[in-house]
């Protein structure tokens, strides 16, 4: 799970950081374009916003892993998760699938 900040990655467990091959402490204060690059920040920009806005949201496509490559992924997002001051984030959920033929 990685719970954002609008923009910012605020936590990544370690099985998805291991996944995508970034150690989960490299996550946090980075962005989806930091992470994942310009193409698939844009790709995902809409689904965030729809996603920061109250509606809870689903994406499924092709997605360029630092460390696997391209993989069809699924991305699932609400926003309502609190921290412990109270203040809601964006929570979202990653699923990479297998590698592009």
């Amino acid at each position: 799970m990685i719970a954002l900040r609008p923009r910012c990655h605020l936590y990544a467990n370690r099985e998805y950081a291991e996944t995508v091959g970034i150690r989960a402490a490299d996550f946090v204060g980075k962005t989806v374009a930091d992470i994942f690059g310009e193409e698939a920040y844009h790709k995902l920009k809409p689904f965030g916003d729809r996603a920061l806005a109250g509606e809870s949201v689903e994406w499924e496509g092709w997605l360029n892993y630092p460390r696997l490559g391209n993989r069809y992924a699924n991305w699932i997002a609400a926003y309502g998760c609190h921290d412990l001051l109270g203040i809601r984030h964006l929570s979202a959920f990653f699923g990479p699938g297998g590698p592009s033929d």
